[in-house]
């Protein structure tokens, strides 16, 4: 097994790569053999500390034997966060040991996947949270340490440098976002990077689909299609008119301006994001709100005109001589069949987040256990007692499962009832009635109800527009409901290759 490390490690140099890192973190091999979490072997590869760093140390003596000085990274953890696994003192040792077989430099991480939210963080994780354990590696070691950190701003990076953290500071998850994202903070255009929002889709995709995904960049893993060296500049200042500002709507505004056509975009709303705005209300979702501001700063940087608190109608728009409209207008709420739903205090997930309506010291029942309902529910836990109902067997089921289980745990923490199985069918006063899906009927005390059941598309903007027009393309909930993966994907795609 070691000789396949060597030969991986002499085939990389022969093909021109720089170095090579060996990955002892996160569960996998390597670190299998240097956890005790793991690691019940009883022969030389087991069993002590240094029978267990073994198999790591001759693999480093055997690339060096084979390469020379070719340079050696290891990353590896500082804390598993599991019972028995590896300890910030352990690792400490470790560290020591792999410097004196000869690693040129150590990059630290944790976690393992029995702990997964600590591995690969959802949004709930602050920027740093880990900066510890790397600082505590770099002080006992003399070769350069790297450190990720959930990292999203370019000044956080210079903070934990300055700090004594680490030596290097690493940016996955950021570059996925943003692969521009170092040569943007190198000029100072940090409005323009689009930053992680946490939302692990890269490792969802990754995990259930074999393919990179991410949110807030449509194009990342599909560079071979969608690179811009593939884009059609055939715009020629042409007129395009974009109706709606929500995600897809401004994406498909920068992608016709990188095009040369002229984008004009329209928005009822006083405020670009569309649903976006309200999905960044929920505790620790500001990252959202992060993703509205850079694409605004991107659409003034491409010199889009913006016009906001304008109603998309036929006339208005004719009146631009549009070569084509791309309606973004959004989808619809979608309602419980249940009585009692026009009583006072049933209000909307909007309501809530918004701030139209405030609860405190409430019995509230949330009707719903998908992404926005859970998130709600967050957001209303405090002096509320709060119940979420849903109505199939799992809560938060179309959720990546790292960051359901992670807002899950959350809610628990917080004291918020989950009900599975159990279907609104009437709102009465200080109580709802719900019917359970094995039988039988459920009584729950609640002061207010709060919905938020789901979307569909509304196709009635694409309708009237596609009556007026000869070319209409219809991005985003107007055309099928989705997250803002979904919406930017739809919209980039839709018009890459518009009037090509």
């Amino acid at each position: 097994m070691e000789e396949k490390f060597v030969n991986a490690a002499v085939n990389c140099r022969k093909a021109g790569i720089d170095g090579v890192e060996l990955h002892a973190a996160h569960g996998y091999l390597l670190s299998a053999f240097l956890s005790p979490y793991t690691n019940h072997r009883t022969d030389r590869y087991g069993g002590t500390p240094e029978n267990r760093r073994r198999i790591v140390t001759e693999i480093i003596a055997g690339i060096r034997g084979a390469c020379g000085a070719y340079p050696i990274c290891v990353r590896m953890n500082a804390d598993d966060f599991v019972e028995g696994g590896i300890t910030p003192e352990s690792a400490v040792e470790t560290a020591k040991i792999l410097e004196a077989a000869g690693a040129d430099a150590l990059n630290v991480s944790c976690g393992v996947y029995e702990s997964a939210p600590d591995m690969i963080e959802p949004n709930y994780y602050e920027e740093g949270w880990r900066k510890e354990l790397g600082r505590r590696i770099r002080a006992n070691v003399s070769i350069p340490v790297i450190s990720v950190n959930t990292i999203k701003y370019p000044q956080t990076a210079e903070r934990l440098l300055e700090e004594g953290c680490c030596d290097f500071a690493g940016v996955a998850r950021g570059q996925m976002a943003d692969p521009e994202w170092v040569n943007k903070a190198k000029a100072g255009r940090e409005d323009l990077i689009r930053k992680c929002m946490g939302c692990m889709e890269c490792n969802k995709s990754v995990v259930l689909d074999g393919c990179l995904s991410c949110a807030a960049n449509p194009v990342t893993g599909r560079g071979t299609m969608y690179g811009e060296e593939f884009l059609i500049r055939n715009g020629n200042g042409r007129t395009v008119a974009v109706l709606g500002g929500g995600p897809a709507g401004m994406q498909a505004a920068l992608v016709l301006a990188k095009r040369g056509f002229r984008v004009v975009l329209l928005e009822k709303a006083e405020a670009l994001g569309g649903l976006a705005r309200l999905a960044a209300l929920p505790p620790h979702k500001t990252m959202v709100a992060e993703l509205i501001k850079t694409m605004e700063a991107e659409l003034r940087e491409l010199g889009v005109e913006v016009w906001l608190g304008t109603e998309a109608t036929v006339e208005t728009v004719r009146a631009l001589e549009p070569c084509t409209v791309v309606t973004a207008g959004g989808g619809a709420g979608i309602l419980p069949r249940a009585e009692g739903l026009r009583r006072g205090n049933v209000h909307t997930m909007e309501d809530v987040l918004l701030g139209r309506v405030r609860l405190s010291g409430r019995r509230v029942a949330v009707i719903g256990g998908g992404m926005a309902d859970l998130e709600t529910a967050h957001s209303l836990c405090g002096d509320n007692l709060v119940t979420v109902a849903e109505m199939t067997d799992t809560a938060g089921s179309a959720m990546y499962r790292t960051v359901r289980n992670k807002l899950l745990s959350i809610l628990r923490e917080s004291g918020v009832r989950l009900l599975l199985n159990h279907t609104l069918t009437g709102v009465r006063e200080g109580k709802i009635v719900m019917a359970r899906t094995g039988g039988g009927e459920a009584v729950l005390a609640s002061d207010d109800v709060v919905l938020a059941a789901g979307r569909r598309p509304d196709p009635r903007l694409y309708e009237e527009m596609a009556a007026a027009f000869d070319r209409v393309v219809s991005v985003g909930e107007c055309a099928a409901v989705g997250g803002i993966l979904e919406a930017t994907r739809s919209a980039n795609d839709n018009v890459w290759f518009l009037l090509a």
